[in-house]
């Protein structure tokens, strides 16, 4: 992990100085301060970060440009980074993100104990949620859908921008989710709010819930099992899972130190995979199953990928997604 990431996804609006001090004044009114040694980041100029320049520099920049400007709130450090006009997207987007260590017991357990080094930690997350609604009250017209979650980017399958500009978000939950107006007119306000989720919290024209508690000690995939709750209490008939990621499979040492990639039996990841499946078509008549694989992009797909795939399609009649890295 290296990020936490929460994203909101707004209709493509013009980039102008009006939209880029709004943002900043929501912020800096709460408490966070711009650092002019880290500097900002222009998305037109990839010589940055621009250090030892002024905050009113950065936004007329970033106004121009589109980019990130960094600021410290409390005890964190994060990025705000600013697009709302597409470049080859459908969808602008407004970020905030915040180095992964700010959420990770584990780097502060020798220094403060387990759980000084947890209440730190939750601090932390409270004070990025004080951010992130600070930004969502703002925004005008309000954003379409938000998530947040580790490392977006990097491995996780997200709503491509037609469908959430359709409104086609399920079977999506992740850690922490923001629905706007349209969501909340699709699904209704009064099921959004006694959804079984961790914590559900109405904000300026929009709900924001969490699928599970910040910070996580387990990083990915915490809080499967209000997923499927939250699933079924939506009347979403679907079983989400990822099959393959990049570190399923890892190189192993062999003899002479020979290093070889070997890979975890297949047999007992289908044996597995089957179980999960069985149970979810069992408790949910009619349900869909998502299957995603990462696969190599320019280069011949594995053959343990290939023969997952064929079984999961062919055997157990899921839906294979596939996206490439």
């Amino acid at each position: 992990m290296d990020y936490f990431d929460i994203e909101f996804y707004i209709r493509p609006r013009p980039v102008n100085k009006e939209l880029i001090s709004a943002l900043v004044e929501a912020v800096t009114d709460l408490g966070s301060i711009y650092n002019e040694n880290i500097g900002y980041w222009s998305a037109m100029d990839d010589r940055g970060p621009f250090e030892g320049r002024s905050l009113e520099e950065a936004i007329g920049v970033v106004s121009r440009d589109q980019g990130s400007i960094p600021f410290f709130y409390k005890n964190i450090g994060y990025n705000l980074d600013i697009r709302p006009m597409p470049i080859s997207a459908k969808l602008g987007s407004i970020m905030i993100y915040i180095d992964h260590v700010y959420l990770d017991p584990s780097y502060t357990e020798d220094r403060l104990g387990e759980k000084g080094a947890l209440d730190e930690c939750l601090m932390n997350a409270e004070q990025l949620i004080e951010i992130a609604k600070a930004v969502w009250n703002v925004l005008e017209p309000k954003p379409i859908y938000g998530l947040g979650d580790y490392d977006i980017y990097n491995w996780k399958i997200i709503p491509t921008d037609e469908e959430i500009l359709n409104l086609k978000i399920e079977p999506h939950i992740f850690m922490l989710n923001f629905y706007g107006p349209e969501l909340i007119e699709k699904f209704g306000k009064r099921k959004l709010l006694s959804m079984p989720a961790y914590r559900v919290e109405e904000l300026k024209d929009g709900i924001m819930f969490f699928r599970s508690p910040l910070p996580h000690k387990c990083g990915y995939g915490a809080g499967l099992g209000t997923y499927e709750a939250i699933c079924a209490h939506l009347g979403w008939k679907t079983y989400f899972v990822y099959v393959f990621d990049m570190d399923m499979f890892k190189p192993s040492v062999t003899e002479y130190d020979i290093r070889k990639k070997e890979f975890r039996d297949i047999i007992a990841l289908k044996k597995y995979l089957k179980r999960d499946m069985d149970k979810f078509r069992k408790k949910v008549e009619g349900g869909r199953v998502f299957v995603i694989f990462e696969k190599p992009s320019g280069k011949p797909v594995p053959h343990h990928v290939r023969e997952m795939e064929r079984w999961v399609r062919d055997e157990m009649g899921a839906e294979v997604t596939d996206i490439v890295w």
